[in-house]
């Protein structure tokens, strides 16, 4: 599939960038893999049937201390915008809004301690990152650059190219009659990135940040609740082992976010002993997106206090 999606690259005259998002072309009214705007006064180096790749910078990131980029669009159609402010006419003519089309974003993002011995070619980063991306938030890179990007953003990802498009909102509500394997695939896959996102990509009990250890547990199972499927006060990020002890209740979570230990638990002397040595630890819950107390309480009644 990924070969597939190549042979789309191969027109030389193509370009290719990264485009920054949540910054201050934000009051445009920019939305991820459907429209992305800016100034062509500043930049006007983007044309229609290039391709680009989503960076969330520094200042926006989720993640603290840490850029990110999660995701592929290709300009569809550029259109320039009336303004009809006559206060800022001066100031706007030149704003245009890119239609974004064969939208793809990735499972999981390409962190910044990812890129650390990233070999970019399109330029020389150096010892930092100061200064290696453009303030204003777009810049272009080579094919080469671009390819090797979209190779780690898609590893292990081959659904992802079945994507046309992305949608968000704040529905969280999933039916089973639409939690067939393709649907489902993309809910969750939307729920789990919110959810590490949310737990800067580090397992809320344990610390550990290896994103291939690391799942987005719900706390009230999809099975049951429909309409907090994708409710990421539903969600909790833990490291494999972990959201395996939860989900099945050898561990639950109390009202001050410490962890509980079943009795259940003790019928596996190895297994106690690892989670012992987290029993009445708090979590490190994000700022926002905490953990629902009524969620919890289920999860308790259901494994605890029954």
């Amino acid at each position: 599939m990924f070969e597939s999606l190549l042979e789309g690259f191969n027109n030389p005259s193509l370009r290719f960038f990264i485009f920054d998002s949540k910054n201050d072309h934000l009051i445009y009214g920019d939305k991820d893999f459907d429209e992305y705007h800016w100034d062509q006064a500043r930049y006007n180096k983007p044309r229609i049937g290039d391709f680009f790749l989503y960076r969330r910078p520094q200042k926006a990131s989720e993640v603290k201390g840490q850029f990110y980029i999660y995701g592929l669009g290709k300009i569809k159609s550029i259109q320039n915008i009336n303004n009809v402010d006559d206060a800022t006419q001066k100031k706007r003519d030149k704003h245009v809004i890119a239609h974004v089309e064969q939208g793809i974003r990735f499972k999981d993002p390409i962190l910044q301690s990812d890129l650390e011995d990233f070999e970019w070619t399109f330029k020389k980063r150096g010892n930092t990152w100061e200064h290696f991306f453009q303030q204003y938030g777009m810049n272009e890179i080579n094919q080469t650059d671009f390819i090797a990007l979209l190779k780690m953003g898609l590893e292990n990802q081959l659904d992802a190219l079945d994507m046309s498009s992305v949608e968000e909102d704040i529905d969280y509500r999933v039916e089973d009659k639409r939690a067939n394997v393709k649907i489902r695939g993309k809910d969750q896959r939307d729920f789990s990135l919110q959810v590490k996102l949310n737990y800067q990509y580090r397992c809320a009990i344990s610390g550990i940040t290896s994103k291939e250890f690391l799942i987005a547990s719900h706390i009230i199972p999809w099975a049951v609740d429909w309409d907090n499927r994708k409710n990421p006060f539903n969600g909790i990020c833990l490291s494999s082992l972990l959201d395996k002890a939860f989900d099945k209740g050898y561990i639950t979570i109390d009202q001050q976010y410490r962890v509980v230990i079943s009795n259940k638990a003790k019928e596996d002397k190895a297994l106690f002993m690892y989670l012992k040595q987290y029993e009445g630890k708090k979590l490190e819950v994000p700022k926002q997106y905490l953990p629902k107390q009524d969620f919890l309480e289920w999860h308790r009644n259901r494994f605890i206090n029954n």
